[in-house]
């Protein structure tokens, strides 16, 4: 069985976009905080998280913190 994995295969746009947004703050701050997974990928979570990305938000204050917005739910109303 041959398998091949399309040129264009990868992340979504909203993904990419995320994750550029956080390098780009890791790269100005070197420490960003993040309410859970910003994707749902755990070796670019870990990659992230060696960059400085930081899920433990005990005691923080004054500082950037990113959330992914996919985990959010609107409620009806």
């Amino acid at each position: 069985m041959k398998i091949e994995i399309d040129n264009g295969s990868g992340f979504c746009f909203g993904v990419t976009r995320a994750i550029g947004k956080a390098e780009e703050e890791l790269g100005k701050e070197g420490h960003l905080y993040c309410l859970g997974d910003i994707v749902h990928n755990g070796r670019e979570c870990d990659r992230l998280q060696k960059m400085g990305l930081d899920k433990n938000l005990a005691g923080i204050s004054h500082c950037h913190i990113v959330h992914a917005v996919h985990l959010l739910r609107q409620e009806a109303g």
